[in-house]
């Protein structure tokens, strides 16, 4: 067998194998022979049909069958020297084309293989690419943060006479409103006894910093303007008045740090659990927590980076856009990845949508992996054994609550759920990317705090929309 590898494109390479005389005799003689064991013929006994009967009457089917006799016995060979060659190939099934039609005894044969691969990606020297990244502080400053962060969520918003609404404090306001453009009132622009909280609900740009400095009793009117992408198609970039009334302004009582709030947490007292467990417990929680979090924001930030160096000619494998796209839908709509609705005109435009979305993903996971295998970096990126279960372990911590966790009963359940089990392998994973780009890339260390970690993951997303928007307007156009 020769197999001739020819790339057709970035992402598809094609694999002509070529079979000698010898090797088509031995899928012909193959398929003759099971044919022989099954065939029936009036006039011969089934099994004792001669040779020459058989190919004069079953001859046809007999090439089709050594033809498939030839693909299955050689291809895993032939896609094995692609491999060699230094293509990765993706795990599909490779499209399959008879150059000779079905073979003949005796003759040589050709079929061809195209499959699809991962594109190539060019080894660089990255050490003058330099990035920031950070580390999420899990000190006793931040567990205090922690705590109290749990004694707001359990608080409770108390009336307060003449409390005057002030910026980024944790207060609620009840209000009435009624809005109108050219001085007619919208659709949803209006509400009564509408509750709204000061430091987190999110109204249009301009609306909540004109409630600043006002106080129970107060009506006033104020101008807008909406934002150009708001989702109401007449609101977009419109001007906009509203006329509110403050009904009342209530301040939120963090919850009391006493035996019933510890309590509520699964730290009970009369069990002999006190706010040093609690605090124990928040601790090792953070660990975990925020070392997710700080891992997916730094490998983020180097993939972004990274992708800024190579530019945008990266082609993503249209085989892995329909996969995930796939995924995806089924996971949204909770269907089989395989379901006839994929394929419904009711739902082509969401699943465009879909598809259209995943692609910056999949560019970055294609450059990715492309540069792993450039670095020589695949077998540092595998799973070893034991990692699995110390990555049960340091979840088991994050769970913890009051009571000791039973680790082995952990275990147990959690290998049982093929989702959980799917997390930690994304989660080692994601640990070793981070390791293996922190090697290639020069980097520089911030200890941030979690408030921090939160506004810069807020600004890296932003970024990210404003990029996927400016990348939608040439398509648009």
């Amino acid at each position: 067998m020769q197999v001739q590898i020819t790339p057709v494109s970035k992402v598809k390479t094609e694999a002509k194998v070529l079979l000698t005389a010898e090797e088509v005799n031995s899928c012909f003689d193959t398929a003759l022979s099971k044919c022989a064991k099954s065939a029936r013929i009036d006039g011969f006994r089934k099994g004792r049909i001669p040779k020459p009967v058989l190919l004069q009457v079953y001859g046809r089917q007999i090439a089709m069958d050594a033809s498939e006799e030839a693909v299955n016995k050689f291809s895993r060979e032939a896609l094995q020297q692609v491999g060699d060659s230094g293509v990765e190939v993706i795990d599909s099934t490779p499209e399959l084309a008879f150059n000779d039609g079905s073979l003949s005894r005796g003759k040589e044969w050709a079929y061809t293989l195209t499959v699809d691969n991962y594109p190539a990606i060019e080894k660089k020297d990255l050490s003058g690419v330099s990035v920031e990244l950070y580390s999420i502080n899990t000190d006793d400053k931040a567990v205090e943060e922690a705590l109290d962060a749990l004694r707001v969520e359990r608080g409770t918003y108390q009336v307060v006479d003449d409390l005057v609404i002030a910026k980024d404090e944790n207060q609620k306001a009840v209000i009435n409103f009624t809005g109108t453009k050219d001085g007619v009132a919208f659709e949803s622009g209006s509400a009564k006894d509408y509750e709204l909280y000061i430091d987190r609900t999110r109204m249009i740009p301009g609306f909540t910093e004109a409630l600043i400095g006002h106080k129970a009793g107060d009506d006033f009117s104020f101008d807008v303007t909406f934002p150009e992408d708001y989702h109401v198609e007449e609101l977009k970039g419109a001007q906009a008045k509203f006329d509110v009334q403050i009904v009342s302004v209530a301040q939120l009582q963090k919850a009391e740090l006493n035996d019933d709030f510890i309590k509520s947490l699964g730290f009970d007292p009369e069990k002999g659990k006190t706010l040093e467990d609690l605090k124990n417990s928040l601790s090792n929680n953070l660990k975990t927590q925020y070392a997710n979090r700080q891992t997916d924001l730094n490998v983020d930030i180097m993939q972004r980076a990274i992708c800024k160096e190579y530019g945008d000619d990266i082609e993503v494998p249209e085989v892995l856009v329909e996969a995930e796209t796939r995924s995806a839908f089924s996971s949204l709509f909770r269907v089989p990845a395989n379901s006839k609705l994929f394929e419904s005109d009711r739902v082509k435009g969401i699943i465009d949508e879909i598809r259209e979305s995943l692609r910056p993903n999949l560019k970055i996971h294609c450059l990715i992996h492309g540069l792993i295998q450039a670095n020589g970096l695949v077998d540092s990126m595998k799973e070893q054994e034991g990692e699995l279960e110390a990555e049960l372990k340091r979840s088991a911590c994050a769970y913890e609550e009051g009571d000791d966790v039973d680790f082995e009963e952990f275990k147990k359940k959690a290998l049982e759920d093929e989702a959980t089990v799917q997390e930690c392998r994304t989660r080692i994973y994601l640990a070793k990317l981070e390791k293996a780009l922190r090697g290639l890339l020069t980097v520089t260390e911030k200890q941030i705090s979690f408030k921090e970690y939160a506004e810069i993951s807020q600004k890296l997303k932003e970024e990210k929309a404003a990029e996927a928007k400016a990348a939608e307007a040439p398509a648009a156009n």
